[in-house]
């Protein structure tokens, strides 16, 4: 459910963000707040998702509590420790062009 005290925006991809919410993410039963990224080629594997998240200042534990990959269904949903980082996340990556993937760019929604 979406928190009416947080700012609603239209991100560089196009999308409007303002689904911010405690939400369980997976198998870890996390509550935290969650984008998904998804039109991540089939190649593009964990690792370098990682890599890119950490290039970008992004610290997993610090930043982030939970990381699904799914290359088979070409997305991620990531689960940020606060509302901040999240914004900032979405506003480095989305629609960010991916640097292991030439021409491919990041879709960001939150969940």
């Amino acid at each position: 459910q979406a928190d009416p005290f947080l700012p609603c925006w239209i991100g560089k991809g196009g999308l409007s963000h303002n689904a911010f919410g405690p939400v369980p993410l997976g198998k870890a039963g996390l509550s935290s707040l969650t984008v998904m990224v998804s039109s991540l080629p089939r190649d593009y594997v964990e690792d370098l998702f990682l890599e890119e998240l950490r290039d970008a200042g992004f610290i997993k534990k610090r930043d982030f509590e939970c990381l699904e990959f799914d290359p088979i269904g070409g997305s991620c949903i990531v689960g940020f420790v606060n509302a901040g980082v999240m914004r900032s996340f979405i506003a480095a990556f989305d629609g960010r062009e991916m640097r292991h993937a030439s021409g491919c760019e990041f879709v960001v929604a939150c969940l």
